[in-house]
């Protein structure tokens, strides 16, 4: 085993102190790669005249960074009480209380710093001096190449590199840990995991375009669909079943009432009486009047010259004797609505 070998002095008495060299292979090794966050140290505890000492001991041990005359701890001080020392020698697991880091040996100038109780068992400790300063040995040459050499690039991980089932909960980078039934999503430069409204068991109808059925099912409620639902143009005659426009269905301002039709307003639809007609329809007693059946007559003498079209008698449509004088009023027949294929011939007075 590649040792360092540090002599210490304090209280009273000389120490021999072995610093196994896993303190260096601990600071080189990859962060990627599992290992035990504790360290074996052994080493040997003399009397001033050079004799091993035998019995229980209490010691305290710390590393430190020493920088332009002053020192700062980085790991411990962490208590060993009652370490056995059989004729000098002793050893103990260091990290037993706090664990070592590997961030802790990232800088050069460290030291072991070790304190020793006196009495033995009490908690008065002295400072063990020179502290030891921490250094590589061979191997943690190596195992610092090692870390070099199992460095990933940046983007050299691609798909084809994850194995089925690689990216797990705790490797995605969120900002938040999941509750149950939430789902991850990219929110303003974060990923998170939120919950999601709606769908699955979670979708509660509106009740007013959708509603449930009295099988437990969701459907479109009576009169759901308003226009607004309804895209432009989207209905189209297809689309249409026979007898799909009711009553119901047709968007008017008011209810109709017996005998009214559907009309345009100008503005909306609506349902009005129709004025004229059969049963309301009056004649004018000016070219319609009302003969002794009580039927309708174009009245004699009613059809003056602005009733008749241009070349609109023509001689197919006279029946024999049918203009009589009294029909027609005075100059209502004029040269223009004569069609130039009748021969007019003149009788009497």
């Amino acid at each position: 085993m590649n040792k360092i070998l540090v002599l210490i002095k304090g209280m009273g008495v000389w120490a021999v102190l072995l610093l196994c060299s896993a303190i260096i292979a601990l600071s080189a090794a990859s962060p990627s790669i599992a290992i035990s966050q504790k360290m074996a140290y052994e080493g040997n505890l003399y009397d001033s005249s050079g004799n091993p000492l035998t019995g229980s001991y209490n010691m305290r041990f710390s590393i430190v960074r020493v920088s332009g005359g002053s020192s700062a701890v980085i790991w411990g001080p962490e208590t060993h009480t009652g370490v056995s020392v059989s004729r000098g020698w002793f050893s103990v697991m260091l990290g037993e209380e706090i664990a070592i880091e590997p961030s802790s040996f990232n800088d050069s100038s460290l030291y072991l710093r070790i304190e020793v109780a006196n009495p033995p068992t009490s908690s008065n400790y002295e400072l063990m001096t020179p502290s030891t300063a921490i250094v590589s040995v061979g191997s943690a040459f190596k195992a610092i190449e090692a870390q070099t050499a199992i460095t990933v690039a940046d983007g050299s991980i691609t798909a084809a590199k994850l194995a089925a089932g690689a990216v797990t909960k705790e490797a995605i980078l969120t900002s938040n840990s999941p509750a149950d039934n939430q789902y991850l999503r990219w929110n303003s430069g974060n990923l998170e995991w939120a919950s999601v409204s709606g769908g699955g068991s979670t979708a509660e109808a509106d009740n007013v375009t959708i509603g449930t059925n009295v099988y437990g099912s969701l459907e479109v409620k009576d009169l759901g669909i308003s226009s607004t639902k309804i895209s432009t143009s989207a209905v189209t005659a297809e689309k249409l079943a026979s007898g799909a426009v009711t009553l119901e269905s047709i968007a008017a301002s008011n209810s109709p009432t017996s005998g009214q039709y559907l009309k345009w307003s100008g503005s909306q639809l609506q349902w009005a009486t129709v004025s004229g007609g059969t049963g309301s329809v009056e004649p004018d007693e000016i070219t319609i009047t009302t003969n002794v059946n009580g039927s309708i007559e174009v009245k004699d003498a009613g059809i003056s010259g602005n009733k008749i079209s241009s070349a609109a008698i023509t001689e197919p449509k006279i029946a024999s004797g049918a203009v009589t004088a009294g029909a027609i009023a005075s100059g209502a027949v004029t040269t223009p609505k004569i069609a130039g294929d009748i021969d007019i011939t003149t009788s009497g007075s």
